[in-house]
């Protein structure tokens, strides 16, 4: 009977090891406080002080939707209504789900808010939404999206429009910052596989 116990934890063992070798995490961290001046809403690096990415560059773009253009000014953007564009890098890792947390404090409205894989245009599942209220205008909203399989690289695209809370009146929509972080997390099956290994190896100490 030991020796069949023991036949069973090699087989799980060797189940188990392949499925390990998928809990390596892979976490993105990057945010744009605006302190410098977009240049004709060009590509703006993510801040470096801020930027955790092993798989390549974090980059923004600004986009203008009034036709009036937008400002720069202590730190922040604004304008009538424009869109931000960022472009994650990441990498895929066999079987799980990723999680991507999107931050940023602002005034105005947002007009749209997703994540898409950049390569098919996919859109992803939104899991939380949160905005705390700050007062005199200023909000900061959290969003949370989940997306399986785990792409190669994400596009998150937010809409601003400016809008006056009281009067509903036209104003400047102003982005103070915004950050992005993602994790990729091992698929349910693995967690499942990782407890059948660790329920074998307790038979086999109950039964010796």
């Amino acid at each position: 009977m030991n020796k069949m116990l023991w036949m069973g934890v090699m087989v799980m063992a060797a189940l188990v090891a392949p499925a390990m070798a998928t809990l390596t995490v892979g976490e993105t961290a990057q945010c744009w406080s605006f302190d410098q001046e977009p240049i004709g809403g060009n590509f703006v690096y993510a801040d470096q002080d801020t930027l955790e990415n092993p798989f390549g560059t974090p980059l923004g773009m600004i986009n203008d939707l009034s036709g009036q253009g937008f400002g720069w000014g202590n730190g922040a953007i604004f304008g009538p209504e424009f869109k931000i564009i960022l472009d994650i890098p990441n990498q895929p890792i066999p079987n799980p789900y990723k999680e991507l947390t999107l931050e940023m404090r602002y005034q105005g409205d947002i007009t749209f808010s997703w994540v898409a894989d950049v390569e098919t245009g996919a859109l992803f599942t939104p899991v939380r939404f949160d905005v705390e209220d700050e007062g005199n205008g200023w909000k900061t909203v959290t969003k949370v999206f989940r997306f399986e399989p785990n792409p190669r690289e994400e596009l998150v695209v937010i809409g601003l429009k400016g809008t006056q809370e009281v009067t509903g009146q036209p104003v400047d929509a102003v982005l103070d910052w915004i950050c992005v972080e993602t994790v990729c997390v091992p698929e349910p099956a693995t967690l499942v596989l990782l407890a059948m290994g660790g329920a074998v190896c307790v038979m086999g100490r109950k039964k010796a």
